[in-house]
């Protein structure tokens, strides 16, 4: 059962990054440029500070 959270977790957070949007792109078009950070992206998002992801499973959605 905890997997099946973390995976849905996963999937919940990869959905909203693909369409929230910042400066015309999306946050998941804009993780994947060339030298630029996760930090750098998501750390001014209070709106993903406050949702409650794991390190584990921001990580998980970004390699994905």
């Amino acid at each position: 059962m905890k997997f099946q959270n973390k995976l849905e977790a996963i999937d919940k957070l990869k959905s909203y990054l693909q369409s929230e949007r910042s400066e015309e792109l999306s946050l998941w078009e804009r993780l994947r440029q060339p030298n630029n950070t996760v930090a750098e992206t998501l750390s001014g998002r209070p709106d993903i500070k406050n949702a409650g992801f794991q390190r584990d499973e921001l990580q998980a959605a970004i390699i994905d």
